[in-house]
């Protein structure tokens, strides 16, 4: 993932880690911990990257990267929440992980690594700012990928988060551990899509591959099926809106919301066949969203929890009002803090 920001900790610092049978939520601002109906505790997991990033001819400071990570961040910030951070990494991680609550310690020398080369590209003489072209290449960590561990699903979370990210993996096996994980009471499960819409091009000289998309067929999202919400965006996938309106319809999908962010027009919830657009304000070109989308992501999780577990909402209802408020996190985000008015919601597709 795209990050132009990041945690520059100095010194000596090593990722802390949770004892996995007494996780719990540790609030930075307790007044704010149980301001979503508290969900007590949150995990995210998905797979820990360093970035490096090249703006024009500018190369970056290195940082973390990963949704499993900003989302982690957002929701500490901005939500008075610890969550569990669950995912591999190597030891050239540690020194940006001493604000996260990792369920582990470091595998091998090298992680999972991006590099995100961002171009300005020509643009006609009445637009007002220079468009970019961004162009993804990774490298994988020196250790293989392993499989989910179930010990962190055996706790009491209340919400998970899922962000694989690595390209060209089957991620059945970690599905299905997912969705066996304490069925008396599940939690709300959000799968942030993007990596498994993933495949890789040609590998550079220095082993870095290139990013490419990948298509899903109508198969492998009936597997999503165990996640209360699905969200990529329009980037992501070919006729992304077509897609996730037919997986919603289909019965393999059960009550599952499909949300298709599309930056600055907003977003669509897709469920049951039905496709409703929620649209945002518009914030200045001038603007770069970058982690916009794990706000988005971040969000929409935590307020479906809150309209739906704590508040006894009807699925539906909480899936909109979710994706609503994300919607507006997102664009306050990335209007620096402003606070926009968001349009009421219209179903472009089918009837409620």
């Amino acid at each position: 993932m795209t990050r132009t920001h990041g945690i520059h900790p100095s010194g000596d610092t090593h990722a802390r880690q949770l004892d996995l049978h007494t996780a719990s939520v540790q609030s930075a601002h307790p007044s704010q911990a149980t301001s979503h109906g508290g969900p007590s505790p949150v995990i995210v997991i998905g797979d820990l990257c360093i970035d490096h990033n090249t703006v024009g001819r500018q190369a970056l400071a290195s940082t973390w990267g990963s949704p499993t990570l900003f989302i982690a961040r957002h929701l500490r910030l901005e939500h008075g929440l610890r969550p569990v951070v669950s995912g591999p990494y190597a030891s050239d991680l540690l020194p940006f992980l001493d604000e996260f609550a990792c369920d582990r310690g470091p595998s091998g020398q090298r992680s999972l690594s991006y590099r995100n080369v961002v171009e300005p590209t020509r643009r006609t003489s009445n637009e007002r700012v220079a468009d970019q072209q961004r162009v993804q290449y990774w490298r994988p960590a020196d250790r293989p990928l392993q499989p989910i561990a179930c010990q962190p699903l055996g706790g009491a979370f209340d919400l998970l988060y899922f962000c694989p990210l690595v390209p060209d993996r089957d991620r059945t096996d970690d599905i299905e551990t997912i969705a066996a994980a304490r069925q008396d009471r599940p939690p709300v499960r959000v799968l942030l899509a993007q990596g498994l819409m993933r495949t890789s091009g040609p590998t550079t000289h220095d082993v870095y591959r290139q990013v490419l998309r990948r298509d899903i067929d109508d198969d492998e999202a009936a597997t999503w099926s165990c996640f209360d919400l699905v969200v990529f965006s329009d980037d992501d996938l070919t006729d992304a809106l077509a897609k996730a309106t037919r997986w919603s319809a289909n019965d393999a999908a059960r009550d599952t919301g499909f949300v298709v962010t599309q930056g600055p027009r907003g977003a669509t919830l897709c469920h049951h066949g039905t496709a409703t657009h929620i649209p945002t304000q518009p914030v200045a070109d001038e603007l770069a969203p970058v982690g916009a989308g794990d706000v988005f992501g971040a969000t929409v999780g935590l307020e479906f929890h809150a309209a739906y577990v704590a508040e006894g909402m009807d699925r539906f209802g909480a899936l909109l009002r979710a994706v609503a408020r994300a919607t507006e996190a997102a664009s306050t985000y990335v209007g620096a803090g402003g606070t926009p008015t968001v349009p009421e919601p219209v179903i472009v597709r089918g009837r409620r």
